[in-house]
């Protein structure tokens, strides 16, 4: 967790964004959950998607943080926020407690949502619950669940196989993140700081 935290804090001073890390406990789903705060301003909630934490949310918050409030949790099991056993789990209740409870904790009656991938499922499956509490509704890209599943993202979701794709091919680092940027996620890799 120190490990974590302090390479999160770098990329914070890298971008120039004055942010704390909150802790909060919470009751549905319960766990300790971790989220980014900075600025001031109307509120606008982050969820990041699948294999991601919420400091990937930096370089954007880094653009925002002097007109808004902003929030990025991290999800269950993902960055600082404890692990949460997925098995037997309805994913769209569960998407909307979650959000729910980010918003609970955070005493937040409505704000805007931003959301990208399963973060996009996430704040969708939200703003359909609760309309009322969303003042803006932003998906980054294909929310999870919106396009047939490519079969090497199945193979990524697979027991064993995942195991051993992260350990060579997919192995977690900067090379991996920029290949997976250029290939998936941006027009031109050039423009995505190194």
């Amino acid at each position: 967790e120190k490990r974590f935290r302090d390479l999160q804090n770098q990329v914070l001073a890298r971008y120039g964004v004055p942010a704390s890390s909150q802790f909060y406990e919470i009751s549905t789903p319960r766990l300790r959950l971790h989220i980014i705060e900075s600025g001031h301003g109307e509120p606008v909630v982050f969820i990041h998607g699948g294999n991601s934490v919420a400091a990937g949310w930096i370089p954007l918050l880094a653009r925002l943080h002097e007109r808004f409030h902003l929030f990025a949790p991290d999800r269950p099991g993902c960055g600082l926020t404890t692990m949460f056993n997925y098995l037997h789990v309805s994913l769209r209740p569960h998407a909307v407690a979650f959000v729910g409870a980010v918003m609970e904790v955070l005493q937040l009656p409505r704000a805007a949502i931003v959301g990208n991938s399963m973060g996009g499922y996430f704040a969708l499956a939200f703003a359909l619950a609760h309309p009322e509490r969303v003042s803006k509704l932003v998906l980054v890209g294909a929310t999870a669940g919106s396009t047939p599943i490519p079969l090497a993202n199945r193979l990524i979701g697979t027991r064993i196989i995942n195991s051993a794709l992260f350990a060579s091919v997919l192995k977690p680092g900067p090379r991996a993140m920029r290949n997976g940027f250029e290939n998936l996620l941006v027009a031109d890799v050039s423009r995505v700081p190194g």
